[in-house]
């Protein structure tokens, strides 16, 4: 199995420092061994690289990208002012109103860590007493100047109980309608100290039906940031949840580390080239081993498993960093007796009326175009959609449906499909 290579990737995840103001038991930076923030790569190649292969949406992360605010904010500004949409990770502890200010003019979105609504055991998790306090008073700033922001909970046998309590908090507290919990997997060059604080399967799966529980009776959104294997859910609910989120590293998106190490994961210790010595495309094209998918690569459970293609043994790293006797693979659950729920496209009239949208950004592709909206988010079409869509501004489904010969059921998923992906509009 191949993945289609796309000539540039879609998305980045930019760390700009290794140091962070907490120490969280769970991040991968905590048990880093090698490098110091004072060799990282000048922010301006960087930038310079984002904008010249017409990358669009970039995470800022780190460590805590807060605490080099002051030297990042004129390259996001020059990434900005090239139409790139920023979000930053942050444990918003170090947020001022300025910084607040800046993100808020500039729509910048945040995803704050927050480990427990419980202070002590939240301060136990970052390892720094006040952290509580420090975390829900960035929160409580970010909300009063309207700045978009989620919050992630990573989970670990400290905070397994009290995911319910915490979304809780937030909800009514903070005033936020949302939660994402993520289980914490071990950090690339883990310490065998993390082993300890993994959950087990029954406990990871009893975080996913609190999360069910969540969006049930508090109406909150609820997600998790990370893949999990198919056969590691044991409800057909928290399978339709939590297992479409698939993993894109090296496909259509990747990590820049804060010395300029081009990487597909985040997560992961392997560098396909430095930007210092390297471009961003000569380190995209090397990453054809995350494109080429062997089964017998995959997990000896998953060899035989109807769903391997879909679930791919779940997230790469954590199969090749696994902890012993804390496996999420449930070869019980092989194969998988779920099936996804796919909601059925709306039935449009032949004569509804639809108009493209006048901002989009069409990239050449080998297999056809890449299309880009207003939120920077990539969708993909053929040259003969995309043909159809520049001669025909304003089209009903009636045309769409002559254009290309094709039945009423066929056209609605096409319409459904650009309509999602903020590519077309009804009138």
């Amino acid at each position: 199995m191949r993945f289609r290579k796309l000539r540039s990737p879609t998305s980045v995840q930019w760390e700009l420092t290794p140091n962070c103001n907490y120490q969280c038991i769970h991040c991968y930076n905590h048990w880093r061994t090698c490098g110091t923030a004072s060799t990282h790569i000048h922010y301006g190649i960087v930038t310079k690289q984002l904008i010249q292969n017409h990358i669009f949406k970039v995470t800022l992360t780190g460590g805590e990208p807060l605490l080099v605010f002051s030297e990042i904010k004129p390259y996001i500004e020059q990434m900005i002012q090239a139409g790139i949409r920023i979000s930053i990770n942050t444990n918003a502890a170090l947020l001022t109103q300025e910084m607040a200010e800046f993100f808020k003019n500039n729509n910048i979105s945040l995803l704050i860590s927050l480990p427990c609504c419980i202070p002590e055991i939240n301060d136990k998790i970052t390892t720094v007493k006040g952290s509580f306090e420090a975390t829900v008073s960035g929160i409580k700033l970010a909300r009063k100047n309207q700045i978009p922001l989620s919050v992630n909970m990573v989970v670990t046998k400290l905070n397994k109980d009290y995911v319910r309590d915490t979304a809780l908090f937030l909800h009514d507290e903070l005033g936020l309608n949302a939660i994402n919990v993520t289980k914490a997997s071990r950090p690339i060059h883990g310490s065998s100290q993390f082993d300890d604080y993994a959950l087990t399967l029954t406990e990871f799966r009893k975080v996913l039906s609190d999360l069910i529980f969540i969006k049930k009776e508090y109406s909150m959104f609820v997600d998790s940031l990370t893949v999990y294997p198919e056969c590691s859910c044991e409800s057909l609910e928290t399978f339709q949840e939590f297992t479409q989120r698939k993993c894109f590293a090296g496909k259509t998106s990747l990590a820049i580390g804060y010395n300029g190490d081009v990487k597909a994961c985040a997560r992961d210790s392997k560098s396909y080239g430095n930007l210092s010595t390297k471009s961003l495309q000569e380190c995209w094209e090397s990453m054809e081993d995350w494109r080429i998918i062997d089964i017998q690569k995959l997990p000896q459970e998953c060899h035989t498993c109807d769903s391997c293609y879909s679930c791919l043994g779940g997230c790469p790293i954590d199969s090749c960093n696994e902890i012993p006797t804390k496996c999420y693979r449930d070869k019980s659950n092989i194969p998988v007796p779920y099936e996804t729920n796919f909601e059925k496209p709306f039935e449009y009239s032949s004569q509804d009326t639809f108009d493209v949208i006048h901002d989009l950004l069409f990239f050449e592709e080998d297999f056809g175009m890449r299309g880009v909206n207003s939120l920077k988010d990539s969708f993909f079409v053929t040259h003969s959609l995309h043909s159809f869509m520049i001669k025909y501004p304003t089209f009903s489904k009636e045309d769409l449906m002559n254009f290309f010969e094709i039945s009423s059921e066929d056209a609605d998923e096409t319409l459904s499909y650009l309509i999602e992906n903020q590519a077309i509009k009804f009138i």
